[in-house]
């Protein structure tokens, strides 16, 4: 799932990048089937509801999120 990754906090262990496991990998890949099913579906409440558990990057990034500006409903375009 290459389009989820940018919005995923990763770090590296030696030579290998590590993305996390956290809450914001089922949100995206939930996000994600539901563009591919209806497009035009409106995930905004979805992000709303994260973006109350994120007030800073290291806040975003402690349930699994790049840094909060990933959680933004304008950003997270994951349509196929």
């Amino acid at each position: 799932m290459k389009k989820i990754k940018p919005f995923l906090y990763s770090h590296s262990e030696g030579k290998k990048i590590v993305y996390t496991n956290k809450v914001a990998l089922p949100i995206l890949m939930i996000v994600y089937l539901v563009k591919a099913i209806n497009p035009r579906y409106d995930i905004g409440k979805l992000m709303k509801s994260v973006r109350k558990f994120a007030t800073s990057d290291s806040e975003a990034q402690k349930i699994g999120f790049e840094n909060k500006k990933s959680i933004g409903i304008k950003r997270v375009n994951l349509s196929i």
